[in-house]
């Protein structure tokens, strides 16, 4: 029981870990673009 309850702790760490990443670059690329769009609209 406690091992599984282990298991099941580290998949759902694991998971969490995988969509806090996604979310990170999902943000560095919004960031990314709003500085290009940035550049875009002043340079253009």
């Amino acid at each position: 029981m406690l091992n599984y309850q282990g298991n099941s702790y580290g998949t759902i760490k694991k998971t969490r870990d995988k969509v806090f990443k996604y979310t990170e670059a999902v943000a560095n690329i919004s960031k990314d673009m709003q500085r290009l769009w940035y550049i875009a609209k002043n340079v253009l």
